[in-house]
């Protein structure tokens, strides 16, 4: 019964939160750095979008569900930095700020899988 829970102990190990919540920050800041250099590299056309209403809707409530997922990681679920845990989420959501209203890129990447999320649900509702 030992040597079980050591085997399950160590296959679970990459999911505890000292080692999730690592992963999960440096998934944000490199989703940030090529946010970046995404927007640096497409600049170059000097065209603009005016976004409709809807997009501005999606905008905010793909920011909501991204923001309630930083609440949940950094706020309630880890205590590896149970010190630190304010400017943690300050700088998480500056940057969830930043890819969801300031980013093209991400926006554009927002729009894409909303149109592909409608799309499935519009051809299943169809297929009915």
């Amino acid at each position: 019964m030992k040597d079980k829970n050591m085997i399950i102990n160590t296959i679970l190990t990459p999911f505890k939160d000292s080692f999730m919540f690592p992963a999960f920050e440096i998934f944000i800041v490199l989703l940030l750095i090529y946010g970046f250099y995404k927007e640096a590299s497409g600049r170059k056309s000097g065209r603009s979008v005016t976004r409709g209403d809807e997009s501005i809707k999606n905008f905010y409530h793909f920011f909501v569900f991204f923001l309630s997922l930083l609440i949940s990681v950094v706020i309630s679920i880890t205590e590896t930095i149970k010190n630190y845990k304010i400017i943690v989420y300050f700088l998480n959501l500056t940057a969830v700020l930043y890819l969801c209203f300031f980013n093209n890129w991400f926006r554009n990447k927002i729009i894409g899988m909303i149109s592909l999320m409608k799309d499935k649900i519009k051809s299943k509702k169809e297929n009915q």
